[in-house]
């Protein structure tokens, strides 16, 4: 009588690995462990009157730095026309639209 050929999922419990669920459940386990930890390192950090998260920036900064787009964008460029002449990316340029129209 010839031996049954063994799927890899039969193999894999014969070999005592655990099943593809198994190893998920573990990963996602690790992975909220993680979470938790740098949660509590922030909140540790905030606690001692560190900053905590990116740094923030005033409006008038953010408009110091895209000057080139508030100029493109007031001498009646489009949008695309004035990301193009100021070479940053369209949302940017609407970043500033907005701040501009004092929707920020």
């Amino acid at each position: 009588m010839k031996a049954k050929d063994l799927s890899d999922v039969e193999r894999a419990v014969l070999e005592g690995q655990p099943a593809a669920i198994q190893e998920q459940i573990r990963l996602d386990a690790v992975e909220q462990k993680r979470r938790t930890a740098i949660r509590k390192g922030m909140a540790k950090a905030a606690a001692r009157g560190r900053q905590v998260g990116r740094p923030s920036q005033s409006d008038q900064d953010f408009l110091n730095r895209y000057s080139a787009v508030k100029e493109a964008l007031e001498s009646g460029l489009s949008l695309r026309q004035a990301a193009a002449a100021a070479g940053v990316a369209v949302n940017t340029v609407r970043k500033v639209q907005r701040m501009i129209d004092g929707k920020a």
